[in-house]
């Protein structure tokens, strides 16, 4: 429209005003080709903060426990194995935030803690 109210007004020559028409509106199709890509983005973003905001309360409410059940073990842990000597192999269903990248941690019931 301002290219139009240009034109009238003597702004622009006829064929300043063909030349600009053409620009904007190859560049208003280049937007609408990538509205819909943005959009997708814009779900998949949502959806990962959904989860992400379910699974914060299930943290939550796991690390406001004061002693676990079974339902609750089966949430964060996927398998336990217990070889001999007082060895255990713990994996879990999430990434330990101090083990990162490794789902697994062996806990040895011997060694002595420092306390």
């Amino acid at each position: 429209m301002k290219l139009y109210s240009d034109y009238r007004m003597g702004s622009l020559t006829k064929d300043q005003y063909i030349s600009e028409l053409e620009i904007t509106t190859k560049r208003i199709a280049e937007i609408d080709q990538c509205i819909p890509e943005i959009e997708n983005e814009i779900e998949e973003a949502r959806k990962k903060i959904e989860e992400a905001g379910a699974k914060q309360a299930e943290l939550n409410d796991i690390a406001a426990l004061q002693s676990f059940d079974k339902n609750v073990l089966y949430k964060i842990i996927d398998k336990v194995y217990v070889y001999g000597g007082g060895r255990i192999e713990i994996i879990w269903k999430m990434d330990d935030i101090f083990f990162v990248g490794d789902k697994s941690k062996v806990i040895d019931v011997n060694e002595k803690k420092d306390e």
